[in-house]
């Protein structure tokens, strides 16, 4: 059977398409419902907590106004970015980084470019050109059902969290999760994706790269006044050149990958480096990005949990 309303508790554009994408169904927010105050108090310490505080919120809403009585499923995600070189950070606070940055204690989200600014600020500050980092993506579910579209056998089976509501209906909820590892960068790659998806590559895997990767801005660097003084001059000069041209890193620093002196590399030998990070989650296309985006995981497996309570999509 199928439920009569998939919503997702978000007015975020960029995230209603990729479920709806995904689903290949049409997917409502909030706003279609007529509830335009949806600003939950994302207070929780895990993503697991943030996603299910949204996703129960807005049940209550749907429950407080009658705006849907049954057979209805609100999916929330809550996502973010964990960059190892930061302890973990900005993890649940991704999307107002930028705010913390600056010591400003609010609830309100930064812009996209102003939180990618501030992390490449801080990964600058430690003299830093990259880091080891992951998406992690938590999606809570909490679903309205009529016992005609889900049975309690099967809830019972795959060992689901519900409960009975005074007319009989089942209250179903749960959390899934996914992630996307690799490497965070201070240069940006590509123009779709949204956050910071443009400063995020996948290359270490897909060039199944095992060796450990030296991220610091200055490895080795020769003997050579001539190189020494270029390289100094370049990086002071990179974070304010950086806000007023994007393509400055692009252009710039990636040039000392192939200088050497004796046999010493100026920048450094991994053979990961700034220059050669291509593919970053910004260059590919919605379809491709969620087959390997913690988004796209995550979506994944709440597909494969619907399919075995036979909840069935459009």
């Amino acid at each position: 059977m199928q439920p009569s309303a998939f919503i997702l508790a978000t007015n975020n554009f960029h995230k209603i398409k990729e479920f709806a994408d995904v689903f290949n169904t049409k997917i409502l927010c909030p706003k279609d419902l007529g509830i335009s105050d949806f600003e939950p108090l994302e207070n929780g310490a895990t993503f697991d907590e943030n996603a299910m505080i949204k996703a129960q919120c807005l049940y209550e809403k749907i429950q407080n106004l009658h705006c849907l009585h049954t057979n209805y499923i609100i999916f929330a995600d809550d996502s973010g970015l964990c960059v190892e070189a930061i302890d973990n950070m900005p993890g649940i606070f991704s999307a107002r980084y930028a705010h913390i940055c600056h010591n400003k204690m609010t609830q309100e989200n930064a812009s996209d470019s102003e939180n990618r600014k501030a992390l490449i600020n801080t990964l600058m500050s430690r003299n830093l050109w990259g880091s080891y980092a992951f998406f992690q993506c938590s999606i809570a579910y909490v679903a309205c059902l009529q016992d005609s579209v889900v049975s309690e056998d099967s809830l019972l089976q795959y060992d689901i969290q519900y409960r009975r509501t005074s007319i009989g209906d089942y209250v179903i909820n749960g959390v899934v999760h996914g992630r996307c590892e690799g490497i965070v960068a201070i240069k940006e790659q590509g123009n779709h994706g949204f956050g910071y998806d443009s400063m995020f590559y996948r290359d270490r895997e897909m060039n199944n790269i095992s060796d450990a990767i030296d991220f610091t801005l200055q490895h080795t660097v020769a003997s050579s006044t001539k190189y020494a003084d270029s390289y100094d001059n370049t990086r002071k000069s990179m974070l304010p050149q950086y806000k007023q041209d994007s393509n400055f890193l692009d252009t710039c620093i990636p040039q000392f990958d192939s200088i050497s002196h004796h046999n010493q590399h100026i920048y450094h030998n991994s053979k990961i480096t700034l220059h050669s990070l291509v593919h970053s989650l910004a260059t590919l296309p919605l379809k491709e990005k969620m087959k390997i985006s913690h988004r796209g995981k995550a979506i994944a497996k709440l597909q494969a949990l619907l399919a075995k309570l036979n909840i069935r999509f459009l």
